[in-house]
């Protein structure tokens, strides 16, 4: 099973993630979350929210901090690729809630 096919399968189109992770803050420019964090964020994320184990995931960049702002992470689990869009969906402070908006097959 595909990853976006586990995911609808799962009736869980967008995985939505509430949580606390370290923002990085540089001398004049926005807060971002290191993409090493999101990774292991998403990874879990697709582990306990839509049952899939041992994903690879590796993003792009960092995501910033900012409601709207994507990145995208290439993910890899049970045989399939593909490349999920992740949306920050509110900043409140260092909590950031982000979704898994769209994941496209490979």
């Amino acid at each position: 099973m595909s990853v976006s096919t586990a995911i609808r399968h799962k009736r869980l189109p967008r995985l939505a993630v509430f949580a606390t992770v370290p923002l990085l803050a540089l001398a004049g420019c926005s807060k971002t979350v290191d993409k090493d964090d999101l990774e292991k964020e998403v990874k879990s994320a697709l582990e306990s929210q839509a049952g899939i184990p041992d994903a690879t995931v590796q993003c792009a960049d960092d995501l910033e901090a900012k409601k709207g702002a994507t990145v995208k992470c290439e993910l890899e689990a049970k045989g399939s690729k593909g490349t999920a869009t992740i949306e920050v969906k509110s900043v409140d402070g260092s909590d950031i809630q982000w979704e898994i908006v769209d994941i496209e097959e490979k």
